[in-house]
Formats: structure tokens, sequence, C-alpha cells
């Protein structure tokens, strides 16, 4: 007998304690059937966003916003004319349902130049204007250029961050970043400093009125509490012997420091964090499992070690890749149907079952 999935979301916000948490099992919901489609975005309200219909392998194609109800809005793409243009699709959805994203131009020039010695790039926001419409707002009419890769993100309070955003130098004052990677709503900035690329900086974490936080390593898993999630070179004392022996990760929470948090024993490595502790694993060498772990220790067996999502949810289904984690517990995953083989993108709702 089910229990009423109230229950598991109020648990999954951290008000239950880990006695009290009933098993936890995810149903599946297929997005895009019979079609395929990848979304790469989810916010707290169950919203949905990336490109469809497409081929997994090959993902390109309008922008598509899929809601609880189960209603899809055509958003659509973006081009340069008659420039060689690469659409990122949606990077970062809050949750009033803005998203930001953007395009690569190859060639601004104009497509008779170079395009080897040409690259640029524009951002650029969907905004809900009305009931199953958006409009797109244009980003770099003010000093703000994309001019390559790297993520970016919006606050619920419309506040944008990432490669190429101007920082305010008020809000970091002493600090200098060479990338921007979150403003949340409470004024904690998280970026990198130092080199120019990922392998080659580290992060800093500061907080209105406290001593920013830097570390020598980078990570661009964070949530809008300032949690930060970090995949040392060092290995993991804790972790079952295996043929791969995992690397250690750490969690920081602003004002509590860094803390270890388990390794799969097959090297899975943490890429999403909630704003609710919730964290996902995906990739691995001996296998492909995902799994989900929470670091409050509010939800019974995924506090104690990360579990494999193909052990908790429905049946006929094969959980390919978890991309993100939300507040209330909801996953948004890449899964190959069995009896199909067809691959798609799904969404796993946390329930409750009796024991």
């Amino acid at each position: 007998m089910n229990v009423n999935k109230s229950l598991v979301l109020s648990c999954l916000l951290a008000s239950c304690t880990a006695s009290a948490a009933p098993p936890l099992h995810y149903s599946v919901r297929d997005l895009c059937a019979p079609d395929t489609c990848y979304m790469n975005v989810l916010n707290d309200r169950g919203w949905v966003a990336g490109v469809g219909p497409v081929q997994i392998q090959f993902a390109s194609g309008p922008v598509v916003v899929i809601l609880p109800t189960g209603e899809r809005i055509n958003v659509g793409a973006q081009t340069f004319g008659d420039s060689i243009v690469i659409h990122t699709g949606p990077e970062y959805m809050n949750n009033s349902g803005v998203i930001v994203s953007s395009i690569i131009d190859r060639c601004p020039g104009g497509c008779s130049a170079n395009p080897r010695d040409q690259f640029g790039g524009r951002a650029f926001l969907y905004v809900p204007s009305g009931p199953s419409h958006y409009e797109i707002y244009w980003l770099n009419e003010s000093p703000v250029s994309v001019t390559g890769g790297g993520r970016r993100y919006i606050s619920d309070g419309g506040n944008v961050a990432g490669s190429g955003f101007p920082i305010p130098p008020s809000t970091i004052p002493g600090i200098t970043l060479t990338r921007l990677q979150a403003i949340t709503d409470a004024g904690i900035v998280i970026g990198a400093q130092g080199g120019l690329a990922p392998f080659f900086a580290g992060s800093v974490v500061y907080t209105p009125g406290v001593t920013a936080d830097t570390f020598d390593r980078y990570t661009d898993i964070f949530n809008n509490r300032g949690q930060l999630v970090f995949i040392t070179d060092e290995k993991d004392p804790d972790a079952p012997p295996s043929f791969y022996t995992p690397r250690k990760q750490l969690l920081y929470t602003p004002g509590k420091g860094t803390i270890s948090i388990p390794s799969p024993e097959n090297g899975a490595r943490a890429n999403s964090i909630s704003d609710t502790g919730l964290i996902l694993y995906t990739g691995g060498v001996i296998s492909t499992d995902n799994y989900i772990y929470d670091s409050t220790g509010a939800i019974g067996e995924i506090s104690k070690r990360p579990v494999s999502l193909n052990t908790l949810i429905d049946p006929g289904w094969d959980i390919l890749g978890a991309e993100v984690v939300n507040s209330p517990g909801q996953i948004l995953a890449v899964a190959r149907e069995s009896s199909t083989g067809r691959s798609t993108s799904v969404l796993l709702t946390p329930t409750v079952t009796s024991e």
C-alpha cells in the first residue's frame, strides 16, 4: 500500500528524522513519449527544460519547457543569420521559470571571415510573459560578453552569473574573480579565482558580512545556499575495496566548514546538489550506476550511503545519466526503456512505500 506522497516530500525538506523515514521509491515519468528528448534543467516547481524532440546523442533543436501538468511550451531557438552558430540550450532555470542560455558564434564578423580566427557569443534569458509564452531578453546590451563555455546561473531574484559576466566590486571586497559562477538572492557569491581554466583555479565563497572562504581547488557543483562539492585527488579511505578506488569527495557549507561525503565504490562522482542537501552522483568506471545521497541525515537509507537510482525506480527503466536534483527531491535523468530500447529524458518523483 502506498503512503501519501506529501510525507516523503516533507522528509526531503529535512523535517523528518532518519529513524522515522519510510523506504524511498521513485516513480518514473516519461517526458516525451513516443518521441525522445533531452531535458537538462529542472527547478523546484517541477518545471523541466531542454531540447526536443531529438536523438539523445545529438541534442540540438528548439528549446522546450515541460510543466508538471504535461503542457509543453515551445520556446524556440536563436540564430545569428549567416553565422555559424552553436546553440547551447538551457543552462539554468530559476523557480520563476526564467531560463539563462547562450549561443556561440563561430564567426561574429560575418562568415566571409575565417571562423577559426573569430569566436564570440551572446547570452540571453527566456522569460515567461504570459500563459504558454516566453520572451527573449539579450544580455549583451550591457558589458556582458560570452566568449566560451562555462556554466551560467540565474537566481530566483534574477541575479545572473557566468563566464564573461561583470562582477560588482562592492559585492566581494578585496577579491578578484576570474569566473563568476553565482550570486544568490542572499548575496552569497560563488566564483573561481586564479587561472583561466578550471583546473588552474581555486574556488571562492563570499557571504555578506563574513570573510571569504577560498579553496585550492575548483568546482562547479553548488546550490543556492552557497554549499560546494569538491572531488579531490585523494583516495577515499572509507570506500569499500574495488577495482577502481574512489576519490575523496568533500561538502563545504558556509559557516560550518568542510566534511567528507561518501563515494560510491564504482567511482561515480557528485554532479548536482539541491538546496536541501540532496546529492546526485553519476558516471563511474565499473558501471554507469547513478546514485542519490542525503547529506542532512534525514532520509533513512540514503543518509547512510549513496544508493543506486536503479534500485529505487519503477521496473522497465534503466537510468543512464542523472542530470540534476531539486529541493523536493525530484531528479531529472536520461533513461532507457527496457521494452523498446528508446532512450529519453525522464522525471523521477519520490514516493514512499510500506515496509
